[in-house]
C-alpha cells in the first residue's frame, strides 16, 4: 500500500474530510491534498501524528521502503 492510499482510505475510514484531517494534524488542507494525491509524501516530522491518529498498517511503503508491522486504522483521537 502506498502512503497516499493509506491517508486516503484511512481518512476515509474514520468519516474525516481532508479539512478535519488537516485541522487534527495542524497542517494545510493542502499538505492533505498532496499526500493523497501521491505527488509528495509526507515528511517523517509529518508522519508521526499520522501514525498516532490512524496506527499504521500491516504493510506500507513510504520512500520504496517496505515497513512491515501488525498495527491496524484505530478510532483513538489524536493526543496533544
Amino acid at each position: 500500500m502506498e502512503v497516499s492510499d493509506w491517508i486516503r482510505t484511512c481518512r476515509e475510514a474514520l468519516d474525516m474530510s481532508r479539512e478535519q484531517l488537516a485541522a487534527a494534524l495542524n497542517c494545510s488542507f493542502e499538505s492533505v491534498r498532496i499526500w493523497e494525491s501521491g505527488k509528495r509524501a509526507p515528511s517523517a516530522k509529518s508522519m508521526w501524528p499520522l501514525v498516532q491518529l490512524f496506527g499504521v498498517p500491516k504493510a506500507l511503503e513510504w520512500n520504496d521502503v517496505l515497513l512491515e508491522t501488525h498495527f491496524t486504522v484505530t478510532k483513538t483521537p489524536l493526543s496533544k
